[in-house]
């Protein structure tokens, strides 16, 4: 077991958004865990709604909305976002926003890493949780991007909040 006020740092990317109705919880009992004045919690989450594909189609649209419900529960879904106001709000006791930052990445389709990685994801995991007819209907329109090459697509926003033990 870790000693309450011990630890100088600590790094979380992609957890908060799994622990639904937890976070404050959570966060503070991490906070806790920090040395006080000069301990540091750097806390990486994401922010689905910037997830877009342009020009906008109604596949992707429909692709996105079903991953999202696939995805997440209704309470974490963007949680990225909300981070300072949960740190300002529910732990102003024991922690202080120090930064926040969000991140976002975008490249062409077919001709980027993270086009890529959204088409390895369509076709390896995805597929498995969504409607037959949307999973068609999306991998259709993503070959005709891919043969245009005028679709720019942009992530979902990785959030970067650091806050500071009390």
């Amino acid at each position: 077991m870790i000693p309450h006020g011990s630890l100088d740092f600590i790094f979380i990317r992609a957890v908060m958004c799994y622990l639904p109705n937890k976070v404050p919880e959570t966060l503070r009992k991490l906070l806790l865990l920090l040395k006080p004045q000069t301990g540091v919690l750097c806390v990486q989450d994401y922010n689905t709604d910037s997830r877009r594909i342009y020009p906008v189609a109604p596949e992707f649209d429909d692709y996105f909305k079903a991953l999202q419900e696939a995805l997440h529960d209704e309470t974490v879904d963007n949680l990225g976002a909300k981070l300072p106001n949960i740190v300002m709000t529910q732990l102003s006791d024991v922690a202080e926003l120090v930064e926040f930052l969000p991140n976002l990445v975008t490249g062409r389709i077919p001709d980027s890493p993270i086009a890529d990685q959204y088409y390895e994801y369509l076709v390896t995991k995805a597929k498995k949780m969504i409607e037959p007819e949307v999973y068609r209907r999306v991998l259709k329109k993503w070959s005709e991007a891919t043969m245009t090459k005028d679709h720019i697509i942009f992530s979902h926003m990785l959030c970067d909040c650091v806050i500071r033990r009390k």
